[in-house]
């Protein structure tokens, strides 16, 4: 970035909102990476195993809606506070300081779960698929990040977002042909039939006669309810997607969210919905993993679907290919959540109530802080939640 932009990471402007340069194409990928969850890949499949291809529509319109409602609200904070760097000064700016120190708490607390909630499973996945210990990969998932996003700035995570985006679609869609072909399934036809099959033999309680695939399922409507109602308290209170619009060319916002949040409903839909499926048609190959049993709730709630369906579809390979996947997605959403946390505790906190003009070389310093303490905390945050027994369910 030095030598191609002759951009400075010295200064809080490049550090935090890249120049208020970044086009088109990098806002969409960034913007898709962040909402690509591992939970997205994780717990998509799992609850539609559980619950039928309903959940997969719930989840994917709920999540790309509040998505493209950003690109309302990060074209009016543009115009409206040209120069902030996070969302919370503008709360300051408006309604005082009492209420901006309310904000700075909820802003944090929802970035400690949301990413602490990502860390939580993609360790799991990472220990199913590897056998590592838990504990390990909850501490050296965020390492990496840490160390590109404390010299690198914001522009290095939209770079690493560009790039994971790209390695994370082609392998979805490798994998989901993949799926398809497998010679214990073969078809979409033949997946068709393996699930309604497996609606007679298991039927969901109250789904319309207990198919796995109709729209009428009042778990996936319950669902649905309380992802877009959770989904919009998590978007709207995420600084990392306001810092996103803070960061696009002026005409790169609008496009950069819609196309982002279009494109991130084929993950918990396209994807969620054909592994989550094909792990009813599988699960009674010798080649499944708890065969001849069925998966045992702990292992459901676990998301530890995704990870049994690549194992008996591509054995080594397939397993190696999702834990790239995972690995990138979780890396894209550290990225921008330790941005995000960091630039709450120097702007919002220590340049509002703690230096009275601070320099750049001051708020840099403690924004470097910030990623530091954002990855040990919530890697410490995380094994407590495994540790008292939280799955990608509760």
């Amino acid at each position: 970035m030095k030598k191609a932009f002759n951009e400075d990471n010295n200064s809080t402007e490049t550090f935090m909102v890249a120049n208020r340069s970044v086009g088109t194409g990098l806002t969409s990928a960034a913007v898709i990476s962040s909402w690509l969850y591992s939970t997205a890949l994780l717990a998509a499949s799992s609850l539609t195993y559980r619950y039928g291809v309903a959940l997969g529509v719930w989840w994917g319109a709920s999540a790309s809606t509040m998505i493209c409602l950003m690109a309302y609200l990060s074209i009016e904070a543009k115009r409206k506070a040209p120069n902030a760097h996070t969302m919370l000064e503008i709360i300051r700016v408006r309604y005082g300081s009492s209420v901006h120190i309310l904000w700075i708490f909820l802003a944090l607390v929802n970035n400690a779960l949301v990413f602490s909630s990502m860390i939580l499973g993609a360790s799991t996945a990472v220990t199913s698929l590897t056998g590592m210990n838990i504990i390990a990969s909850t501490y050296l998932l965020p390492l990496g990040v840490a160390v590109y996003t404390y010299f690198g700035g914001l522009r290095a995570t939209f770079l690493t977002d560009y790039v994971h985006t790209f390695i994370i679609m082609i392998v979805l869609v490798w994998f989901t042909i993949k799926v398809i072909v497998h010679e214990e399934i073969g078809s979409i036809s033949a997946l068709y039939d393996a699930v309604v099959q497996a609606g007679v033999d298991r039927p969901v309680e109250g789904n319309y006669r207990g198919s796995y695939l109709t729209m009428r399922s009042e778990q996936c409507l319950y669902f649905g309810i309380l992802h877009v109602v959770t989904n919009f308290g998590s978007v709207i209170m995420d600084t990392g997607f306001w810092q996103k619009g803070f960061s696009a060319d002026v005409a790169a916002a609008v496009p950069g969210y819609i196309l982002g949040g279009v494109a991130s409903f084929s993950v918990p839909w396209a994807f969620g919905t054909i592994v989550g499926l094909a792990g009813l048609a599988l699960e009674k190959s010798p080649s499944w993993p708890t065969y001849p049993n069925p998966m045992s709730d702990a292992e459901v709630g676990a998301s530890l679907v995704l990870p049994y369906v690549a194992q008996t579809v591509a054995g080594k390979g397939g397993a190696a290919a999702i834990l790239l996947v995972i690995f990138m997605s979780c890396t894209s959403i550290a990225s921008a959540q330790m941005i995000a946390t960091s630039s709450i505790i120097s702007f919002d906190i220590a340049g509002t109530y703690f230096i009275k003009k601070p320099t750049d070389k001051q708020l840099i310093r403690w924004s470097h802080f910030g990623v530091v303490f954002t990855s040990l905390f919530i890697s410490a945050l995380a094994t407590a939640f495994q540790k008292g027994g939280v799955d990608m369910t509760l």
